[in-house]
């Protein structure tokens, strides 16, 4: 199985969800539990473990190490105590059990049943020694197997996502019952969003899509529209419509604006070549040999670079700089109009043959 790409990952995540930077235990935090996951469950479906990792960017305060939960001795003791429903709950039954168990790791493994249930599984005097859980390699076995075998609350990540079900948000009854589940499932998108494998970027998502079209919002809208060069508002509307549209004319598919299992298939193997769009501040050039026939030319849109920008602002007699900025995006614009195609500034098939026989 291909390895997952990092620095794909790593560009990506670093705006969503990590707002622009990342430090270097959210770094680790990632790697730890993507290293698991490769060589424990590699091939696994993905949106297991970029669930994994939405929830513990939640349950660690987005701090991405293991940790303790935050309170005091007597405030875990007075919620997780042996004389509350909720500690009896979580197998508490000796004074002071609800400080010694309090909530711990990536996935804040709470409660003396749990403990005991994973110092038996892992080989390890957990209830004797807590803190045991706090060790990044336990935390991150706790947090990846105790998900997948349903340990927590009887569910396991399987019961939501497999080949008929794609259930983010009822997901977090894996962990927690639906406390924030909306807001975790957002977040397991937008790492899902970032994973991707080398070779074949992430094709093996489209089964799993979501199906969207004039009205859809949230995550899977932003995700689609990032791939086609749109301002990722989250929010499908017009401006939205009429480029989906465009890239179904141009893919050969039938233009009504739905994006579907198709539609998925079609924009993430166009996006092989240029997914990968460096930022202002770290250009790089298309590794990928120029080719002469116009079906090997890859698509380009807003924010490309390379080669292929630099081969279509020759065509248009505009500065050639080879990043497909504003005033390439005008230019394309102009031509498509006056060459009678849909005027999207996206560079498809039939705008390649166009600039190539004008």
């Amino acid at each position: 199985m291909p390895a997952i790409d990092r620095t794909f990952f790593f560009n990506e995540v670093r705006g969503r969800p990590f707002g622009g930077s990342m430090e270097a235990r959210h770094v680790a935090g990632c790697n730890a539990i993507l290293d698991y996951w490769e060589s424990e469950h590699s091939g696994g479906d993905t949106r297991h473990v970029a669930y994994l990792l939405g929830t513990t960017y939640h349950e660690t305060a987005h701090r991405m190490e293991a940790i303790n939960e935050y309170g005091t001795a007597s405030y875990f003791n007075n919620r997780y105590g042996p004389g509350t429903a909720v500690g009896r709950s979580l197998g508490n039954t000796q004074p002071g059990d609800g400080n010694r168990f309090h909530g711990r790791g990536f996935v804040q493994l709470t409660g003396r049943a749990n403990y005991t249930d994973w110092g038996n599984r892992l080989g390890l005097d957990l209830t004797g020694n807590p803190e045991l859980a706090l060790d990044v390699d336990v935390a991150t076995k706790i947090l990846v197997e105790g998900s997948m075998m349903g340990t927590f609350t009887g569910v396991s990540l399987p019961d939501y996502f497999s080949a008929s079900k794609n259930d983010w948000y009822h997901a977090r009854q894996v962990i927690n019952r639906l406390d924030k589940a909306q807001h975790i499932a957002d977040l397991g998108k937008q790492f899902w969003a970032a994973i991707s494998y080398e070779g074949t970027g992430q094709l093996e998502q489209a089964p799993f899509r979501t199906v969207l079209r004039v009205g859809s919002s949230g995550e899977d809208v932003r995700f689609m529209q990032r791939y086609l060069g749109l301002v990722t508002d989250g929010s499908f509307g017009p401006m939205t419509d009429d480029v989906v549209r465009a890239f179904q004319s141009d893919q050969g598919l039938t233009a009504d604006g739905v994006v579907g299992l198709r539609t998925w298939e079609k924009l993430l193997a166009s996006q092989i070549e240029v997914r990968d769009m460096p930022s202002d501040d770290n250009p790089v050039a298309d590794p990928t040999p120029a080719p002469t026939p116009v079906g090997d030319r890859p698509l380009l849109r807003f924010s490309s670079r390379g080669e292929h920008v630099r081969e279509v602002q020759e065509l248009l007699g505009v500065t050639v700089d080879g990043h497909f900025g504003p005033v390439t995006l005008e230019a394309v614009q102009a031509f498509q109009r006056d060459n009678g195609l849909q005027s999207d500034g996206i560079i498809g098939r039939n705008t390649w043959m166009a600039l190539l026989n004008q």
